[in-house]
């Protein structure tokens, strides 16, 4: 690491709680504001960590919310808000799919993250939501914010 590389992260260091509890309010507010409709689901914190909650995971189902992650994000880019598919985990990613064989150490059944992160042609499961504005979260589920 260059000696210009530690300072910043020095500088970093300072202020990472502060930003760690801003994105964890930012998480909240979404989980609150969205919690209970149908067909949105945030990811969960694990019992044996803290997640930083550096993005906002939402997976959506189309069956159950009415639309698709195409036309959230369509939606969101009008309000001028960053969202993404998300990614399969790397392990299940088709670099690691050697002969037919996972890249998972073990060979098992297919549980249930795994099935929530099998691709499907011409699918987009989930998106990654950073951050927008509370208003944004009123009109878009017509809740007051």
């Amino acid at each position: 690491m260059s000696n210009i590389l530690a300072a910043i992260g020095r500088g970093q260091i300072r202020v990472l709680d502060a930003r760690v509890k801003a994105r964890r309010r930012i998480f909240d507010y979404y989980r609150n504001a969205l919690d209970g409709i149908p067909g949105i689901e945030f990811m969960a914190e694990v019992p044996y960590g803290k997640s930083n909650r550096w993005l906002t995971v939402v997976l959506i189902t189309p069956e159950e919310f009415g639309v698709d992650c195409v036309m959230i994000q369509q939606a969101l880019e009008a309000e001028n808000i960053e969202a993404r598919p998300v990614w399969k985990p790397m392990h299940m990613q088709p670099v690691f799919d050697v002969l037919g064989h996972k890249a998972e150490g073990r060979r098992h059944k297919q549980g249930k993250s795994q099935k929530r992160y099998k691709a499907r042609p011409g699918e987009i499961r989930s998106a990654v939501v950073n951050e927008f504005h509370p208003s944004t979260v009123s009109r878009a589920t017509g809740q007051a914010g």
